[in-house]
């Protein structure tokens, strides 16, 4: 059960609309993203519409979420294909917000609904066009069950210890995950565009 004042229960009775906003960094940059058909403006930024697509099992609640979801963005226009295959996406942040506006299209509530970093993505062209973002909760205990997708950096804030990336240098088998990616969007030479402005200071 969320925590919500009086006057917002007593307008949660009433007509409304609830809508969910994205936050998720690729790289260094931050983008934007939200499910409603408009752009929505909210904490000074705007987030561009039709983009996100499904959110998982997210649901509000008291407690923090500590399971992972799966985040699928639309890749109907290849932008967030080439960028989850050229920028940084492991362990950075994405962030789910619920906001309810009411039948004046007032916002009454907003209440993040997930909160994590993204572990792993998977690109589909069959059909429909999109990019599904596994997001593991950062109210979970970080842990891999099988092959390594980090870098020193993360393996240390992660794993203080642990000191394998020290000798990796050493390692005389290959390791797969530094491959090219094979995955393409599309043959020869793609430029990436959008109809949007999805980066925003």
């Amino acid at each position: 059960m969320i925590s919500v004042t009086i006057s917002q229960r007593e307008a949660l009775k009433t007509r409304h609309k609830r809508i969910l906003v994205c936050r998720l960094k690729l790289g260094n940059v931050f983008y934007f993203i939200t499910n409603d058909d408009l752009p929505v403006l909210f904490g000074g930024y705007t987030y561009q519409p039709s983009y996100l697509k499904d959110v998982g099992e997210i649901e509000l609640t008291g407690t923090p979420k500590t399971e992972d979801t799966n985040i699928v963005i639309d890749g109907t226009d290849s932008v967030f294909f080439g960028l989850i295959q050229s920028q940084n996406w492991m362990n950075q942040s994405l962030i789910v917000t619920s906001l309810v506006y009411d039948a004046d299209n007032t916002l009454i509530l907003s209440k993040v609904a997930y909160d994590g970093l993204i572990s792993d993505f998977d690109i589909s062209t069959n059909g429909e066009y999109e990019l599904t973002l596994k997001v593991s909760s950062i109210w979970k205990d970080f842990e891999k069950n099988s092959g390594i997708k980090t870098n020193y950096q993360s393996q240390s804030r992660h794993y203080p210890t642990d000191t394998a990336f020290e000798h990796s240098a050493r390692a005389t088998k290959a390791s797969p995950w530094g491959k090219e990616s094979t995955t393409r969007s599309g043959g020869g030479t793609t430029d990436y565009y959008s109809k949007f402005d999805l980066v925003q200071p």
